[in-house]
């Protein structure tokens, strides 16, 4: 598993979250300034987080994360 793996994997964990907590940012009734800030910031947590402990997961058992063709 190459690193452009790993920056997919990331990269859709920061798009959901960041997406999720700027619209839970605007429906609490802050400003889309300060919601994109807030989100831009604990999605890229959120997302180091998730990608990390998934990172770990597979460094202890890849077999688990192989397809069983050998294709992934």
């Amino acid at each position: 598993m190459g690193i452009g793996f790993w920056l997919r994997r990331f990269g859709f964990a920061f798009v959901v979250a960041g997406l999720m907590l700027f619209l839970v940012r605007l429906a609490r009734g802050e400003a889309a300034a300060q919601a994109a800030v807030y989100a831009l910031a604990w999605g890229a947590v959120a997302a180091a987080v998730y990608a990390g402990v998934i990172w770990l997961r597979w460094r202890r058992n890849p077999a688990c994360f192989r397809h069983p063709e050998g294709r992934g």
